[in-house]
């Protein structure tokens, strides 16, 4: 259709000016990182206040119903709200957490009436249910799925990646803000003199830039907002990572952080637990637990050494604890020390809260911890990851949280020192 003369005036009796293609962009671009940044507080908001979170599956154990490389919404609830047919996920001590369909479920008999249930599961994929039932408090039942989209979440939790899209999204909203020329321009030009008549439809030529910039301030809130509550809450780097040692009868399975260990700073902590336990065929006998350290005094490193029934959570221990030293320096002697002694039939996990003191400068240097488990016939050790304050490979959630905030608040200084300029030129041309 045509467009007329009358199409571009609007009731006021002014011409609207014709947006560019770079205006409608820009715009496009501007409002598309704005709904991320609402996304992303929606799902801080789910995961703070409602137990809901994104987890991804690595293997095809529940195709055809969730394939591999699905990403899932689950809620946590209590165990007593689990019913046969559910998809759950369940968390297992020093394995990956495990999701498949509840095929039965009944009173745990141990706890508080009502807390703790025995369920079964199985996978739609698998032949079987799996080997042994698990006792839970609570579980993590599956909400909805999509396929495919797990490739998706990995790359943009990629600190970096988010610090890329940050520093693009700060132009847009310096862009957004930045005053246009063609709406704040006088008639007539920038210099010369003008007529009385002239000055007239000045202030309100003026309006359209600044309602438009009240109509960005919001997206820019939300953008910042939304892309460092995003980059605090990337998942793929706060996961610990487990290792399992197997002997001929000892099992040792290492559960820590090796990024957080490999970059220590003056005041942090990290903690670093190994569990002990023997195969189900195991000779009766005793099992002696020690620990050797090796690297350098340059860290000062200090430790206090705690063990656990069960496997520690982040509140603590849930099972029987004992506490095994108190706060000491971390040998680096490389001389063996013993932790304890357990019988065969025990399972202990002693944990190490690996601390660097405030006063302590940062110093190119390593410590190496192990612990060694000795007895039945049998001899294991498994070791941390190296302890440092060496930059780690691989990105700061840290700094992608500062760079989110910075990047944005830059690009409203840059709009706002144009804004300035605008103002002056405008003011020298109406003289």
């Amino acid at each position: 259709m045509t467009r007329t003369l009358a199409d571009t005036i609007d009731v006021t009796g002014r011409q609207r000016p014709r947006r560019s293609v770079a205006s409608v962009v820009g715009s496009t671009l501007l409002n598309l990182a704005a709904l991320g940044g609402v996304v992303c507080i929606v799902l801080v908001i789910l995961a703070t206040c409602f137990n809901i979170t994104l987890i991804m599956f690595k293997t095809g154990s529940m195709s055809p119903t969730i394939p591999t490389g699905s990403l899932a919404l689950v809620r946590e609830i209590p165990a007593s709200e689990i019913r046969v047919g559910d998809v759950v996920t369940v968390d297992r001590p020093g394995q990956l957490p495990v999701t498949h369909r509840v095929t039965s479920v009944t009173d745990g008999g141990t706890g508080a009436p009502g807390t703790q249930h025995l369920i079964t599961m199985q996978g739609d994929a698998n032949l079987s249910e799996d080997p042994e039932p698990y006792r839970v408090d609570t579980v993590r039942i599956v909400l909805a799925s999509v396929p495919g989209l797990a490739a998706v979440v990995i790359w943009f939790s990629n600190p970096w990646v988010l610090g890329g899209l940050t520093l693009a999204c700060s132009v847009l909203v310096g862009w957004a803000f930045w005053p246009r020329s063609g709406r704040n321009d006088p008639p007539g030009g920038t210099s010369g003199r003008r007529s009385t008549a002239a000055k007239a439809p000045e202030a309100p030529n003026r309006r359209p830039a600044r309602h438009a910039a009240l109509r960005s301030t919001p997206v820019a809130v939300v953008l910042g907002t939304g892309l460092a509550l995003g980059a605090a809450a990337a998942p793929a780097h706060a996961q610990p990572r487990v290792d399992v040692v197997s002997g001929e009868v000892v099992v040792l399975t290492s559960v820590g952080d090796p990024a957080a260990m490999q970059n220590l700073g003056p005041g942090r902590s990290t903690p670093w637990q190994v569990g002990i336990h023997t195969k189900p065929a195991a000779t009766p006998g005793s099992i002696d637990v020690s620990m050797v350290g090796s690297g350098s005094s340059a860290l000062g490193l200090v430790m206090e050494v705690d063990a656990c029934s069960v496997r520690w959570t982040a509140s603590g221990c849930d099972g029987t604890a004992t506490h095994l030293f108190d706060e000491m320096p971390v040998p680096v002697d490389g001389v063996e020390r013993a932790v304890l002694s357990m019988r065969s039939s025990e399972a202990w996990w002693v944990r190490f809260d690996v601390r660097m003191p405030a006063a302590t400068p940062a110093a190119d240097a390593s410590v190496a911890l192990t612990v060694v488990a000795d007895g039945i016939g049998d001899d294991v050790s498994v070791s941390a990851s190296p302890m440092t304050t060496l930059p780690r490979t691989g990105a700061n959630v840290e700094l992608a949280i500062w760079a989110a905030a910075g990047a944005v608040i830059l690009g409203l200084v840059a709009a706002w020192v144009g804004a300035l300029r605008q103002r002056s030129r405008l003011a020298k041309a109406g003289r």
